[in-house]
């Protein structure tokens, strides 16, 4: 195990000693009766990275390689799952869902044809799903020992999301003829890490609420991608790029949410 590698295993020793430091009344109080806790949470997706790139006007088109989300910012919910094993340290599992919608007026000033603005876009959304676990620390706020607490989770999973099928529809000018053009791939999945951070308040013994923001990062390369132009009064004429389309998803996720202790 090089040197490093050890630097960065005692630094995460240290640190989650301190945050599952017991505070006096913390060991009575944690028993069978509370180590599971159950939560619903949800909030916006805010995509960055180039999954949210709207891109340079006429700089791109469909063959291009680096592809940009073009995704909006959408909605995000979740099903959180906690057990612990010491009053502040527990396994985490989360199953989440987001959705995207498609920015068509960013994709369309970054096409090309021979006379842009003379093109419409219509696609549908990103739809992606997350199956996570990892680590989850809590510690209670100073001034409120019983009430509130400060929370940290590093969670690992997978990544799954549909590509939206984008259709363009351009109209005939001097230069060019009226035509439609689609593209599609298949669903992408990959690995993806997520860390959180939160503050949750106890209403009573056993209801909480929880307010948290997350940070999601994987990398997406979606298969089988076709473009297919089809010009008024001819056959369609389909080609595979050259690279299918890849992306780097980010996704900022603010949320409120509700849970149980049991």
């Amino acid at each position: 195990m090089s040197l490093k590698n050890k630097k960065y295993i005692l630094i995460f020793i240290i640190c989650t000693s301190i945050i599952a430091k017991a505070y006096p009344g913390d060991t009575a109080a944690f028993n069978k009766s509370n180590r599971y806790r159950i939560s619903v949470s949800a909030g916006p997706a805010i995509p960055f990275f180039n999954f949210g790139s709207p891109g340079s006007a006429s700089s791109k088109n469909q063959y291009d390689s680096s592809y940009n989300g073009y995704a909006k910012t959408g909605f995000h919910l979740a099903i959180n799952a906690e057990y612990f094993l010491s009053p502040h340290a527990a396994v985490k599992a989360s199953f989440g869902w987001n959705t995207n919608s498609f920015n068509t007026t960013a994709y369309n000033n970054s096409i090309f044809y021979n006379e842009p603005g003379m093109a419409s876009v219509s696609a549908n959304s990103y739809n992606s799903w997350e199956y996570m676990v990892g680590f989850f620390l809590t510690t209670p706020f100073k001034s409120y020992p019983s009430k509130v607490s400060l929370n940290f989770s590093v969670m690992g999973g997978c990544f799954s999301s549909n590509f939206p099928t984008i259709v363009t529809t351009f109209s005939q000018t001097a230069t060019q003829q009226a035509g439609i053009s689609t593209l599609t791939a298949n669903s992408a999945q990959g690995l993806m890490g997520n860390i959180g951070f939160g503050i949750q308040y106890k209403i009573n013994g056993h209801l909480f609420a929880s307010m948290e923001v997350s940070f999601t990062l994987t990398y997406l390369e979606f298969t089988s991608a076709l473009y297919t132009e089809t010009i008024q009064g001819n056959q369609p004429i389909s080609t595979t790029p050259g690279n299918p389309p890849d992306v780097w998803v980010g996704l900022i996720k603010p949320a409120i949410g509700v849970g149980y202790i049991f």
